[in-house]
């Protein structure tokens, strides 16, 4: 998505960024094209004061999909999502489903205090359209709006009034502004319901054994049972289902799924800072969560300050490696990675500081 999720949404949503996903989708009745000058408009026209004023007291319907409308719904209009993202943490859940339309960026969100991995009933909490591209003066268009109930204005730099951003909040929308060429003009719209946010009233304390605890660092016989396949970690074990594994050891920090016009991807964090990731392996898009296949753990290794060659001792000679490198942004100072193999199991990818390789990823499949 964008820079800005307004509301208590901006401190719990993370997205990947709208991509060129397609709002021909695969739904019976989504448009025939939406990549082409032919297809109908069907997002809000600021400069038409009807759509304005649909925007800021939350009614706009983009195609007869808006707020409160629930994910089939969605789907049944505008097909399967390219960008879809879920995420289930302490206070319930939060998810995305992203689309274009004429090269413009739009998307649903949602949330509930809920946690039990069903989406189809979940009911659209946001609605984004983004306007990066349409050149919307705010001063053609603020009559349609009316007064703001609240503005905010964040300053990136004293020396150039160009970088900033500008934040209208009215009953039911923000509309946030920018001014790269000193002209206020529209970069995106959200519409919100009054109950997007999760305040933390339905969270229960989680009971999980790896939720908030320091992930330490793998031992040697550890590093040895993972090379010869017998690694088992608070007896979890590659092949469990997600499910047994939360019977297991309980609530992750959070659980996220993506999802694609195919696919399934459900990743689980654990530990303080989520040093611990478990990785499941790809499942058909409408498959449940509680089925997914655990397929490696990585050991996130970059607070460690451990060398490769320590790594190297307890595992002996590798089966694969690869080494990379890439110019830093800002600097082109040349950086070094490499990605290595330790038999059928144990992977690594480390880095290099001076002259010395780091371990940062360590992953057991």
């Amino acid at each position: 998505m964008k820079k800005i999720i307004s509301g208590v949404l901006a401190s719990t949503l993370l997205f990947s960024g709208l991509s060129n996903a397609d709002a021909s989708g695969t739904g019976k009745n989504a448009p025939v094209t939406s990549n082409t000058k032919t297809a109908k408009p069907i997002l809000p026209n600021l400069k038409n004061q009807a759509d304005a004023q649909a925007v800021i007291n939350g009614t706009y319907k983009i195609k007869g999909i808006g707020l409160n409308n629930t994910y089939t719904q969605m789907n049944k209009t505008f097909g399967y999502s390219k960008v879809e993202e879920h995420d289930v943490f302490a206070g319930g859940m939060i998810g995305s489903s992203e689309y274009m339309h004429n090269k413009q960026e739009f998307g649903f969100f949602f949330t509930t205090p809920k946690k039990d991995y069903v989406f189809n009933n979940l009911k659209i909490k946001s609605v984004y359209v983004d306007y990066t591209n349409k050149n919307i003066k705010y001063n053609d268009i603020k009559n349609n709006l009316g007064k703001p109930v609240h503005q905010d204005l964040t300053t990136f730099s004293n020396k150039n009034k160009n970088d900033d951003e500008l934040q209208l909040t009215y009953k039911n929308a923000n509309i946030s502004l920018v001014r790269p060429k000193g002209t206020w003009v529209v970069s995106e719209v959200y519409m919100e319901t009054s109950d997007i946010g999760l305040d933390g009233t339905n969270t229960k304390p989680s009971k999980g054994k790896l939720y908030n605890v320091e992930i330490k660092q793998l031992t040697n016989q550890q590093l040895s049972a993972m090379k010869n396949g017998k690694f088992v970690y608070y007896k979890v074990k590659p092949g469990m289902k997600f499910s047994m594994i939360k019977k297991t050891i309980g609530d992750a920090v959070g659980d996220n799924i993506k999802r694609d016009l195919k696919y399934q991807y459900v990743t689980s964090e654990y530990g303080q800072e989520a040093p611990l990731v478990f990785e499941y392996k790809k499942q058909k898009r409408n498959a449940k969560v509680q089925d997914a296949v655990l397929d490696n753990m990585m050991f996130d290794y970059y607070d460690k300050n451990y060398k490769l060659s320590s790594l190297d001792k307890v595992l002996g000679k590798y089966t694969y490696s690869k080494v990379h490198k890439y110019k830093q942004e800002g600097t082109n100072e040349m950086m070094y990675s490499l990605t290595r193999e330790y038999g059928k199991h144990v992977a690594i990818y480390a880095e290099k500081e001076g002259k010395t390789w780091y371990v940062k990823e360590i992953y057991y499949k």
